[in-house]
């Protein structure tokens, strides 16, 4: 990578510190996400370029900051971008890729690739997880919003089955609900007619998709 290169995908948080963008994982409706040159941190960048909705975004980003999300496996922001960049940092254990790849690897491979990704035994496992984080998540009356493969962080060794959720901009109270955008193929039904914002309810047919597949 040249130095204007480096120039060029160097981003800086409010406190100062400096990260270099060196690979996109996955771009959403909301935005993009990115590895950095720091193994544990990704960052978020958001893509709308209304200054109305970026304004929105960022306040939604700063409440979660100050939210109580401890003992759940949920990446919360810990830092915004420095202006005129909109985005934030996350803190994520290295060595874990999205679940999406479980399902591109029986697609590549049929069901060699499904057993060799651990069988039905270690999906289950990693569903389990999944459902407990959301329980606890909705038990203290939030809803989680855009829940996708691509949003949830497994690891990407076989024998081991941890699990984190990223790309938590949406939680937030199931009284006071997020701006309703989803991941096609997984908004539930009354997301998708605009007949709704996310629930707890919503999050569960996320899941049970997931689960199916």
């Amino acid at each position: 990578m040249t130095k204007v290169n480096e120039k060029k995908h160097e981003v800086f948080d409010t406190f100062g510190h400096a990260y270099l963008l060196t690979e996109k994982l996955g771009q959403g409706g909301q935005g993009v996400v990115w590895k950095t040159d720091n193994p544990k941190i990704l960052i978020k960048g958001y893509t709308n370029k209304s200054q109305e909705q970026r304004h929105l975004w960022v306040e939604q980003v700063s409440w979660l900051m100050r939210q109580d999300l401890k003992g759940l496996n949920i990446a919360k922001p810990v830092a915004l971008l420095k202006a005129p960049r909109a985005g934030y940092l996350m803190e994520l254990m290295d060595g874990l890729e999205p679940m999406s790849r479980l399902l591109e690897v029986v697609a590549e491979s049929g069901i060699d690739g499904y057993l060799q990704s651990g069988g039905v035994a270690r999906r289950l496992r990693l569903l389990a997880k999944l459902a407990s984080t959301l329980s606890l998540l909705h038990g203290r009356g939030m809803s989680f919003g855009d829940i996708s493969p691509d949003n949830i962080y497994i690891s990407a060794e076989n024998e081991h089955t941890e699990l984190w959720m990223i790309d938590s901009d949406n939680v937030s109270f199931e009284s006071q609900p997020a701006r309703a955008l989803f991941t096609p193929d997984y908004g539930a039904p009354e997301l998708v007619r605009g007949e709704a914002e996310f629930s707890t309810r919503t999050d569960a047919w996320s899941f049970a998709v997931i689960a199916y597949q």
